[in-house]
C-alpha cells in the first residue's frame, strides 16, 4: 500500500515522463522561420567582416592577430549553422551547406586565374545552398562576396 507522499511522488514523476514524452524535442521551425534564422546569423557574420578593419586600427592587431580573430568568427558562424534545426524538408539542404562551408578553396598570398576561378566557384555554391534553404539575406550578401572576388579579378586583370 502507497502512502500518500509515495503516491504524490509517483504522480509526479509520471506526470513528468509524460510531459517528457510529448516534448521530445521542440518541433523544428518552419522553412520560413529557419530562413530567417540562417539569416540572422548571416547578418551578424557579415557585420563582424564589416568590422575588421576598424577593429584592426583600434586594437593595434597584427595580420596573424587579425586573421586568427576571422578564422574564430568564421568557426562560431560554421558552429550556429550546425545547432539550427531545419524542418525535415531542408534537412539535406543544410547537410550540403555545412559540407560546402567545411571545404573552401586554397587562398593563395598572390591571387592566380585558377585561385579565382576556384573562390568563384565556391562562393557560387554557397549562394545557391542559401537560396536552396530560403535564406534571401544569407544569399545576398554571398553574391556580395562574388561581386567582391569579380572585381578583385578584373582589377588584377585575372580571366575567372
Amino acid at each position: 500500500m502507497l502512502t500518500r507522499g509515495r503516491r504524490l511522488a509517483r504522480a509526479a514523476v509520471t506526470g513528468t515522463v509524460l510531459v517528457l514524452m510529448g516534448c521530445s524535442g521542440s518541433p523544428a521551425p518552419s522553412a520560413a522561420d529557419f530562413g530567417k534564422s540562417l539569416d540572422a546569423l548571416c547578418a551578424a557574420n557579415a557585420a563582424f567582416n564589416r568590422s575588421l578593419p576598424s577593429l584592426q586600427a583600434s586594437q593595434h592587431l597584427s595580420q596573424s592577430q587579425l586573421q586568427a580573430k576571422a578564422n574564430a568568427a568564421g568557426a562560431a558562424f560554421r558552429a550556429g549553422v550546425a545547432r539550427l534545426t531545419p524542418p525535415d524538408s531542408l534537412t539535406g539542404a543544410l547537410h550540403t551547406l555545412t559540407q560546402d562551408q567545411a571545404s573552401p578553396p586554397a587562398n593563395p598570398s598572390t591571387p592566380t586565374a585558377a585561385s579565382v576561378a576556384a573562390m568563384l566557384t565556391w562562393e557560387r555554391k554557397l549562394a545557391s545552398d542559401y537560396t536552396a534553404l530560403g535564406a534571401a539575406g544569407c544569399a545576398a550578401a554571398q553574391q556580395q562576396s562574388i561581386a567582391s572576388v569579380e572585381s578583385l579579378a578584373k582589377r588584377l586583370h585575372l580571366s575567372s
